[in-house]
């Protein structure tokens, strides 16, 4: 014959049912907690070091790394600040149904600041802000200058590439054009190579070099 579960065989199993559901309600919350759903407009915070003070108008609040914090569409000036770093100013632009990331790394104006930026981890996120704006400053580039993209163009008589040149104590993206005979004939065709490649070199600087004075 079966063994039959009597009514005060069942209540431990009932307590033990109760307990375990507790216990995953409550570890829901936990996580619920900690991990609020991301808003759809607003700022993620890519920076360094942690608990930076964040001031948007009469918003004042703490970000840390991958922080998003919810803003409505507009334009804010942010001060970031931490006791031993350099305070900074960003304005940012939230545009609607968008998340806005903004990279930052902080000045360490201390010993204390530079020794929590020393560990591996701080490290590796620095480092994955300034490869952010690098390709910032790459993109700029291109966006302003056209023609970098479509460079060089190297030919049997000339090289062509984009270079920096001071104008009118400017630092500028110029066309630079290495000549191997430095005469009209070869200026003539390099202006050509570069209308070819849809460049026009009216539009910009450009710059006749010799080989030797460029070496």
């Amino acid at each position: 014959m079966a063994p039959q579960i009597t009514a005060l065989g069942k209540r431990p199993l009932l307590l033990f049912g109760a307990i375990v559901m507790l216990l995953l309600v409550i570890g829901v919350i936990i996580y619920a907690i900690s991990n609020p759903p991301r808003p759809s407009t607003g700022i993620e915070f890519i920076v360094v070091p942690d608990e930076i003070s964040v001031t948007a108008g009469d918003r004042s609040f703490n970000v840390s790394y991958e922080s998003t914090i919810a803003f409505s569409a507009g334009t804010y000036n942010l001060t970031l600040k931490k006791e031993g770093f350099e305070t900074i100013t960003q304005s940012v632009e939230v545009i609607d149904k968008q998340v806005t990331s903004i990279y930052v790394g902080l000045k360490p104006l201390s010993d204390a600041a530079k020794e929590l930026l020393s560990s591996s981890i701080m490290q590796a996120r620095l480092e994955r802000i300034g490869g952010h704006r690098v390709l910032q400053v790459e993109k700029a580039i291109e966006e302003n200058y056209s023609f970098v993209n479509k460079l060089p163009i190297t030919k049997k008589y000339f090289t062509i590439n984009p270079c920096n040149l001071v104008a009118e104590g400017e630092k500028i993206v110029a066309i630079c054009i290495i000549l191997a005979i430095n005469n009209d004939t070869y200026r003539a065709q390099a202006l050509k190579a570069l209308a070819d490649e849809g460049i026009d070199a009216t539009k910009w600087v450009v710059h006749f070099e010799d080989p030797a004075k460029s070496d």
